[in-house]
């Protein structure tokens, strides 16, 4: 019933045991990085950020700490001077965690899309999406967003609500591609993530495989 994580003979964590152990993987509901909801493909894009840029694991956990402390003022209907009293550490570790998102997007995407070419019958395009709106600061949505957060009971603007936009000829490819054809382009996601935080890192990533034809025709499982 209790799980004990030693790495080199010393005690650790599960962030020890990632970086000496980078896992991805490509399954049966690998198509869910298409067609599912957002917190899929921040959890896969933050996978490499993790890896690959310093600071980012500290700023996330303090980012979740002051949202959480946020939030539960709005739940306890606090008035706004105690709500906004973590607006500060909201801005100041969500700025980092969303810069550090940003540049690994900016060099990552060039090895996604060489793979799309290569490998795919159609072209997609990857985005970030920051969880608030491009006209604002992080502080100006914060400031905007009151009314509706308490509407809410919880924080509705900050890059825990950012998204990886994923379009197939000017639409979103869920809406675009068929099922085989949103594995094709989450396989090419992992692949390109995998391949490139391979050459950022001295540990070797595992990519695991996992009934890779399901739902493919003879022309795709070639590709894959």
């Amino acid at each position: 019933g209790q799980r004990r994580i030693r790495v080199d003979g010393e005690d650790g964590t599960g962030a020890d045991l990632a970086r000496w152990l980078p896992v991805q993987v490509i399954d049966p509901e690998i198509h869910e990085l298409v067609q599912g909801g957002p917190e899929l493909r921040r959890r896969f894009l933050d996978w490499g950020v993790f890896h690959v840029k310093h600071g980012f694991l500290e700023a996330w956990r303090d980012y979740q700490q002051a949202l959480r402390q946020r939030n539960a003022a709005l739940r306890q209907n606090e008035p706004d001077n105690l709500v906004q009293l973590w607006n500060d550490a909201l801005v100041s570790h969500g700025t980092v965690v969303d810069r550090l998102r940003s540049e690994f997007l900016q060099d990552f995407l060039p090895l996604f899309s060489s793979i799309i070419a290569e490998n795919l019958s159609f072209d997609a395009i990857c985005s970030y999406k920051t969880g608030w709106s491009s006209k604002l600061s992080f502080a100006e949505a914060l400031h905007e967003s009151v009314a509706r957060d308490r509407a809410f009971g919880s924080t509705q603007v900050g890059p825990h609500r950012a998204d990886l936009s994923l379009q197939v000829a000017d639409r979103r490819a869920r809406h675009r591609v068929s099922r085989g054809q949103q594995k094709m382009l989450a396989a090419a996601l992992v692949i390109a993530q995998t391949r490139y935080v391979a050459a950022q890192i001295a540990a070797t990533p595992v990519l695991l495989v996992d009934d890779p034809a399901a739902e493919l025709d003879a022309s795709n499982r070639e590709r894959l």
